[in-house]
């Protein structure tokens, strides 16, 4: 690994960071960019830091390297993309898909009883750690037909992105411009509900994907100027959701390590074994990302598109997996593609998670991947402004603004773009029970 191109690579992150905040203040909080930045800005310290010590493997070094370049190239697309539409900072989000606040409220206690039903259905434990030994003990739960039970406890808890976002605005305007439509205990029942998820799972990703959605929904909330004291409020929270889940995030890793036997690794430091379990879970993809390069991702075998963007057309009849049909929107089309087949494969390192550019460089190679990743950031920006100036007023509306976001704010943990099919489920339960299609045309 070359200290000189990851150097080069977190000086990008950081400028290309300041740009972002400011061109578009708060509002910036809701914007891709910023969570794909951060993301990366914190993964790229942790992994110059871990190899470093010497506390994380490179086998192939040179893909670590490839992986700055492509990472720091993003941000600086970001940035300059940043400028573009700069003249609706002034204006307000133009998002309210909350139309019926009772039954709105109703529905969270729905799903939070769901998740309570699964949790005790699936003889979950209350230990983190023995969870996840217990699921990923027997690799054969990957690519299952799911019973009726795990369809219909899917289909209940998929709207669950739209109420974190829906909570996050209301938590940003009952803070900053003190509105009180919901109580605290409403507003943080949506985490509640992941935490309980996340726990049954043994995983992290659950937490850390209902925070991202939760400080987005907080950005769209910021309509107006924001005085000096609730700016320091928002600091506040921002560095204390950060602190508490960095915390979190290292007692799991460590319960993890002394349940399976792996010695605990330590650190020169009491802030960076505090923060070991960020750093060990943010950069884990760099293993990855030098394993699939050699393999799956070579770019031997273009697949052109279908990989990155296979879960856009990821549509399938409901319940079919449960009746033994299997197949979706792209089996139809006549194409044979498996986003599974690492796992199935069982090459070395075929459960460590990777990133975006894995199959960006398996459907294009890396050269074209730089013109790709281009064309979707200013897309991404064209999303973005959208939200300034077209009203969305139903859920169905958020989903290009969602899907977006997804894909860059987790871009260091999966590959391609989520799959369609639970974003339009979710989206059409939370607006057909408050009525969104009907009352929007009055």
């Amino acid at each position: 690994m070359s200290a000189t191109i990851c150097l080069i690579s977190i000086i990008i992150h950081i400028f290309s960071l300041f740009l972002i905040v400011k061109n578009w203040g708060l509002k910036s909080l809701s914007h891709p960019g910023l969570f794909f930045i951060g993301l990366w800005l914190v993964s790229t310290v942790s992994e110059w830091y871990l190899v470093y010590l010497d506390y994380t493997p490179t086998p192939y070094p040179e893909y670590i390297d490839e992986l700055n370049v492509l990472s720091g190239y993003t941000s600086l697309c970001f940035a300059f993309a940043s400028f573009f539409g700069r003249k609706y900072n002034n204006h307000e989000f133009l998002v309210k898909i909350v139309s019926d606040i009772n039954k709105f409220v109703r529905f969270i206690h729905v799903m939070l009883f769901a998740t309570i039903v699964n949790f005790v259905y699936s003889g979950a434990t209350f230990s983190f750690a023995q969870n996840r030994m217990n699921l990923v003990s027997d690799l054969n739960h990957i690519g299952k037909s799911y019973t009726f039970f795990d369809s219909i406890v899917s289909i209940i808890v998929s709207p669950l992105v739209f109420y974190n976002i829906a909570m996050g605005k209301e938590l940003s305007v009952r803070l900053l411009y003190n509105s009180k439509r919901f109580s605290y205990l409403a507003m943080i029942e949506p985490l509640i509900l992941t935490i309980i998820s996340s726990l049954s799972i043994g995983g992290r990703n659950p937490i850390i994907k209902t925070l991202k959605e939760y400080i987005l929904g907080f950005g769209l909330g910021v309509n107006k100027r924001v005085n000096k004291s609730n700016l320091r409020k928002i600091l506040i929270i921002l560095s204390l959701t950060i602190l508490l889940f960095s915390g979190f995030s290292t007692i799991v890793s460590q319960e993890r390590n002394e349940l399976t036997g792996v010695n605990v690794k330590e650190y020169d430091s009491k802030l960076a074994s505090f923060s070991s379990g960020i750093m060990e879970y943010m950069s884990c993809h760099y293993w990855g990302y030098q394993l699939r390069r050699t393999d799956f991702s070579s770019g031997d075998r273009k697949t052109y598109g279908v990989a990155t963007f296979y879960g856009l057309a990821d549509l399938s009849i409901p319940f079919s997996s449960t009746i033994g049909i299997k197949g979706n929107l792209w089996t139809l089309l006549g194409i044979d593609y498996d986003p599974l087949e690492v796992y199935k494969s069982q090459v070395d390192g075929f459960y460590t998670t990777s990133s975006i550019y894995s199959l960006l460089v398996k459907d294009f190679g890396v050269e074209v991947s730089f013109f790709v990743i281009l064309f979707m950031v200013f897309i991404t920006q064209k999303i973005f402004i959208s939200l300034f100036r077209f009203p969305k007023t139903t859920a169905i509306s958020l989903i290009p603004y969602i899907c977006v976001f997804i894909y860059w704010s987790s871009s260091n943990f999966s590959s391609g773009f989520t799959s369609m099919q639970p974003l339009l489920i979710g989206a059409l339960m939370f607006d057909l029970l408050q009525n969104n299609y009907i009352k929007n045309k009055r």
